[in-house]
């Protein structure tokens, strides 16, 4: 089974200091974060997997049909863990997904995009 990945990277902070009294771009750096995407066990779903992110006491993952667009609205989910099931996904289309470790600053260091087609 093959699963189409492709990468797009997203924006950065810059040097502002975040609610933890680091730089956000010690944030930032945390977005390559081998985040990983295979089959679920049952059609409609995709198993998505990242390695721990310092600071993150949860994790978001967010994701959208493609074609991305400016209307595009992704769907968030949060978890305590650094990996989660995406559910209720259509089968033959493809996805973008995207984590970020969350903690007390607001703003996000979303990993690179990954695109997969759901089985």
């Amino acid at each position: 089974m093959h699963i189409g990945v492709f990468y797009r990277l997203g924006g950065g902070r810059g040097k502002q200091i975040n609610n933890l009294g680091l730089p956000h771009d010690t944030i930032v750096r945390q977005r390559e974060r081998n985040v990983t995407v295979k089959p679920g066990k049952i059609p409609g779903t995709l198993l998505v997997e990242w390695d721990l992110v310092d600071h993150a006491h949860s994790y978001e993952a967010r994701y959208a049909r493609l074609p991305i667009t400016e209307a595009t609205v992704y769907t968030t989910v949060t978890t305590p863990k650094h990996s989660i099931v995406l559910e209720g996904l259509i089968q033959g289309q493809q996805y973008a997904i995207q984590i970020a470790g969350v903690n007390s600053d607001p703003h996000r260091a979303w990993s690179i995009e990954i695109t997969s087609f759901v089985m």
